[in-house]
């Protein structure tokens, strides 16, 4: 799910660019914060190497505020996280590009 907000103007004078990420991994699956925060790192590492390849294009004058929920009952390799994520990602983007608001789920 993601959502368009106003970027926030910078004190360096330019716009805000990168979107905002909010990542949540149930408790109900993953019952210790251990593995809760290690899935959480995987996704936040495979977004931190990805985010410049895939919003170069987009950012100008809005910036997008980014939910992403881990669904899965196990915790998957890091190498399968990241090409999710990128697939996930560039979904989003054609989606933002042709002005939906929502994603379609996957």
């Amino acid at each position: 799910m993601f959502a368009p907000i106003p970027a926030a103007p910078d004190p360096k004078g330019g716009f805000f660019g990168l979107p905002k990420i909010m990542i949540s991994v149930s408790k109900r699956n993953f019952k210790r914060a251990n593995k809760r925060n290690r899935i959480r790192r995987r996704i936040r590492e495979a977004y931190r190497l990805h985010k410049a390849n895939l919003f170069e294009s987009v950012l100008s004058e809005t910036s997008l505020a980014i939910g992403i929920v881990y669904v899965a009952k196990e915790t998957e390799p890091s190498q399968r996280i990241s090409k999710k994520l990128v697939e996930v990602l560039q979904k989003m983007l054609q989606a933002y590009q042709s002005g939906a608001t929502r994603t379609p789920k996957t």
